[in-house]
């Protein structure tokens, strides 16, 4: 026990069986996406609505500045500080690690909405961390 007769907090996870079951799928479902990341595959996400995924998809064209259907690491560079998101090259090289499947060195369209699709599927709001 605890000194002075007080009792260790557990975790709601452990008290809750509803929670563990819900904390193991999250950790199995993350463990598998990191599986298939590494070997340059992903789980097939949720559809999106099609209003999220027309923002989304207005996003993306406008930051490809090139046309080229890709997102390198300068244009995601200008467009994070464009929004006055800080960020330097190490940060935009993790994001393109993130996201790039294939590694080609950029973010096509859809591994930025297997990316995106997957992070709200997770709770995650598109603007904040």
């Amino acid at each position: 026990g605890a000194a002075g007769g007080a009792r260790a907090r557990r975790s709601p996870a452990r008290s809750n069986p509803a929670e563990r079951k819900k904390a193991v799928a999250i950790l199995a479902r993350s463990c598998l996406q990191s599986w298939l990341h590494a070997r340059g595959r992903v789980m097939h996400p949720p559809k999106l609505s099609d209003a999220v995924r027309r923002v989304i998809r207005t996003w993306f064209d406008l930051v490809d500045d090139d046309s080229s259907g890709g997102l390198d690491a300068a244009e995601l560079l200008a467009a994070l500080k464009s929004a006055a998101i800080p960020c330097g090259d190490r940060s935009i090289t993790e994001m393109i690690a993130l996201m790039d499947l294939n590694r080609d060195g950029e973010v096509s369209w859809p591994e930025f909405e297997a990316f995106l699709t997957h992070e709200l599927a997770a709770g995650k709001a598109l603007l904040s961390g």
